[in-house]
């Protein structure tokens, strides 16, 4: 009782202290401000509206607690952080101009916004007592507006988080909005320095008890997903009014934190769509590990139900020209797209060799039609050490090659069947998925040189099973096995097989089962490095592979394995050298065998590389020849057209690549560029944020993404997607070419021009400096460079050079190249 007196006696001492200060702050200069009245006050101390002086604007001032700067450890680390924050320049976070102290006392110049709270907005719109029997009444927020807000807060995180700044105190109250909506969040870094004892022991902080992660409310560490959980509870909150999680004292809401649900705000409110109830549940995850991991992750997701929302609407009228959005120049860099076709091609040849080359019928040589489709399911290891997963992969993939050499089946591809390998799905579901009739499974063991193999056939629309063996086989027999296995399964989907297409099921890759070994070990360890970028995966698959060539030199498939190895590798270290050995690779296999679809098409994209299109095309005229049924040769093929600015072509053979890889994501990427090219940005965007939300930080999409954006007059939001690719690939010059547009956007000149790793015409257009954009594209054109007629004709990065006569010139121009390449190249 007695120490409870002598805390209430310092408070009122404190208090009293506090209120004589501020009688006498106001008209005091303080540096160089001027302190004209107080606008709030709160556990972080009081702000006040204040005037520059030197720079005659008005500022806020938010003068600090003493007690929370008197450790000296924790001021400094308080000022290490609060310098940082400072240097965030976004427009949804309040500008910090100053870090000062004033007679002992440390406070904060910050931006001047006129408006009001978040937490000011929930409470005008909730719904009057009478009309909701709830002791806190539902919001009336319209669902538009609080995505909108979302989405807002999610930029400035996002920008903060990046730079490795975590904000700890996200609530209502630290969200401030200006009188044209534009939101600002407030106080980066003082939570860190009050610190989890004081929000946890102060009666003022009950409110920000209710935004705490889990890992707060124990003192643990905490990262951007704490800050991700407590704008979860922000968005509950903005539609509903409520709290998700209640109670009457400070340890009653850190018990519902820590082991109730929220109730859905679909039963609060019925004009919720059930997406967003999906959305709060992720971002409300107990465990940090299963909640959303970046706050872009969760960006997405919001524009997915923004978008969404609005095509629950009448559509839009169409866009006038003068504000119509349309694609920029490809957005690719040419080098790396063009190495991981090739690589993606050559790595295909992996799946299988066919010595002889199938003629296909008229149909079969453009975009064939299936009659059955299949999908080979990862076998799994029954061997006693379980150690044989690279070869049950390989012998996966073996059969898929086989199969794919079949012109009426549809074989799934390996990239999109790996997925599956410890799936808890059913047959009907993962046949659904895949859009296929059926589906074969099975299991492998081997010991020593001893092989049990058992397969079956499934029905995926009903279960059935068509057919069912188990082989017992000496290793030797590893080839006859796979051949056997797709020859019976043919002939139980009643598949009549000519004699090319026999002999090129049965082709063998090698005869060497040393070479073979290497090549399974080799192919596992790039995927695995795929996927986990671990060097040692690396080193260990190029060595596997040189094994296989020097057991068997002539063993294509190996050289396609460096290849793609060398691709991948050279995308993170940015090894010039790397590059050319996997275009060295490329060409080898070629030389081994020119019969192939596979390395006809990677040869048609050597040429290219040269600036030989009517060399290229006549690979690809080849490729397409030999078999029309492979994903690699349908996609390169397609990304060929778009390269050449013949979207309506090339989206025939991206849509047949996806059908047979859906889960190979540079088909979608090809697909959302010649949408944007074509003018259809809502399909655009759609397809690049499924690829967001399965590779969440790739700098590349990132950047496209990032360029569409700005493209479409959303530049602010582009510039999180941007921090993102810069802290993965600093040196990128397309994510510094997109960087450049983002500042011309913003119409920094000075930033934008320093950030061009080259002369962009695009840059310049965007900066008004018409002289400079046409001048530059004219000696580009001249030097051979294809700027696209389709990209001219719509994109709006050109609309200031639009009435220069130069430019119309150039337009013609382009048209005339437009229409000779759809005369020569757009029939297949």
């Amino acid at each position: 009782m007695e120490g409870r007196r002598r805390r209430l006696a310092r408070s009122h001492r404190r208090q009293a202290k506090t209120g004589q200060t501020k009688k006498t702050m106001i008209g005091n200069i303080i540096s160089h401000y001027r302190i004209l009245e107080k606008i709030g006050s709160g556990g972080m101390g009081e702000v006040f509206l204040a005037e520059d002086t030197k720079l005659e604007r008005r500022v806020a001032l938010k003068f600090l607690p003493r007690h929370l700067t008197e450790d000296k450890e924790a001021r400094t680390r308080f000022e290490r952080e609060a310098k940082a924050a400072a240097a965030l320049n976004h427009p949804n976070i309040v500008t910090v101009h100053e870090i000062g102290e004033h007679d002992g006392q440390v406070f904060i110049a910050m931006e001047y916004i006129e408006g009001q709270t978040l937490k000011e907005l929930i409470t005008v719109h909730r719904t009057p007592y009478t009309v909701h029997p709830s002791p806190i009444a539902p919001s009336r927020l319209p669902l538009a507006q609080v995505i909108e807000i979302a989405l807002q807060i999610c930029s400035g995180l996002a920008a903060a988080h990046v730079k490795g700044i975590v904000h700890r105190d996200i609530k209502p109250q630290n969200i401030l909005m200006d009188k044209n909506g534009m939101v600002k969040i407030l106080d980066f870094g003082l939570a860190k320095l009050k610190g989890i004892s004081s929000l946890t022991k102060e009666s003022s902080t009950l409110g920000t008890i209710h935004y705490m992660s889990p890992e707060q409310t124990m003192g643990k560490d905490v990262d951007q997903r704490s800050d991700i959980w407590s704008l979860g509870v922000v968005l509950y909150e903005m539609l509903t009014g409520r709290f998700p999680f209640k109670g009457d004292y400070e340890q009653a809401v850190i018990y519902s934190i820590l082991n109730e649900e929220p109730e859905k705000t679909t039963e609060i409110r019925k004009d919720i769509p059930p997406e967003f109830d999906r959305i709060l549940e992720k971002a409300l995850v107990k465990e940090p590990e299963d909640r959303y991991q970046h706050v872009d992750d969760l960006l997405v997701d919001l524009k997915h139900l923004k978008r969404d929302s609005r095509s629950d609407r009448q559509p839009a009228p169409a866009p006038s020209q003068s504000k119509i959005r349309r694609w920029n120049q490809w957005a690719f860099p040419a080098t790396i797209i063009l190495l991981a076709a090739i690589a993606a091609i050559f790595f295909y040849v992996l799946k299988g060799k066919p010595g002889t080359p199938i003629k296909p019928n008229a149909t079969q040589a453009g975009q064939g039609e299936w009659t059955n489709s299949i999908a080979v399911l990862p076998f799994r290891d029954f061997s006693s050490k379980k150690d044989q997963e690279y070869f049950c992969n390989g012998m996966t993939d073996a059969i898929i090659g086989r199969l794919a050499r079949i012109p009426e089946l549809k074989v799934i591809a390996t990239t999109s069947v790996m997925r599956y390998r410890d799936t808890a799905k059913d047959i009907k579901e993962i046949g659904r998925e895949l859009q296929v009739e059926n589906i074969l499974e099975g299991t492998l063991q081997r010991e020593g040189d001893q092989i049990r193999l058992s397969a079956q056939l499934i029905s995926a629309g009903n279960g059935f099973h068509l057919w069912a063996d188990t082989y017992d086989r000496k290793l030797d027999k590893v080839f006859a096995i796979q051949d056997e296995i797709s020859q019976a399964i043919a002939m139980a989907l009643q598949l009549k097989l000519n004699e090319a297409t026999r002999k090129a099921m049965k082709a063998d890759p090698t005869r060497n089962l040393k070479a073979y070994e290497n090549l399974m070990r080799g192919q596992n360890l790039v995927t695995s490095y795929l996927l986990s970028r671990h060097e040692a995966d690396f080193t260990s698959a190029v060595d596997s592979l040189h094994k296989a060539i020097e057991a068997d030199p002539g063993l294509t498939q190996a050289y396609a394995g460096l290849a793609w190895a060398y691709v991948n590798h050279s995308e993170v270290t940015g090894n010039e050298v790397e590059v050319s050995m996997a275009r060295k690779y490329c060409e080898a296999g070629f030389r081994l065998d020119p019969n192939l679809a596979e390395t006809n098409a990677g040869m048609g994209w050597v040429r290219l590389d040269a600036g030989d299109i009517d060399g290229a095309y006549r690979h690809f005229l080849r490729a397409m020849a030999i078999n029309p049924n492979l994903m690699p040769v349908n996609h390169t093929i397609g990304l060929f057209l778009s390269r050449l600015g013949l979207a309506g072509p090339s989206m025939r053979f991206i849509e047949r690549s996806m059908q047979l890889d859906p889960a190979y994501l540079y088909s979608q990427s090809v697909k959302a560029r010649n949408l944007q090219m074509t003018g259809d940005f809502a399909g655009a965007e759609e397809l690049l944020l499924r690829i967001i939300r399965l590779v969440p930080d790739d700098p590349e999409t990132l950047a496209i993404y990032a360029q569409l954006l700005i493209k479409t007059g959303q530049a602010e939001e582009a510039y999180p997607l941007l921090e993102r690719a810069e802290k993965a690939t600093p040196i990128e010059p397309h994510v510094q070419n997109v960087r450049a547009l983002y500042w011309a956007a913003r119409g920094d000149r000075e930033r934008a021009l320093q950030s061009m790793p080259e002369p962009k015409a695009t840059v310049y257009a965007m900066l008004g400096m018409r002289e400079e954009a046409l001048a530059l594209m004219e000696k580009e054109i001249a030097a051979g460079k294809l700027y696209l007629y389709i990209d001219l004709l719509h994109n709006p990065l050109y609309d200031r050079l639009r009435a220069e006569l130069r430019f119309q010139a150039i337009l013609r121009q382009q048209q005339l190249v437009h229409e000779e390449r759809m005369r020569k190249y757009g029939s297949w």
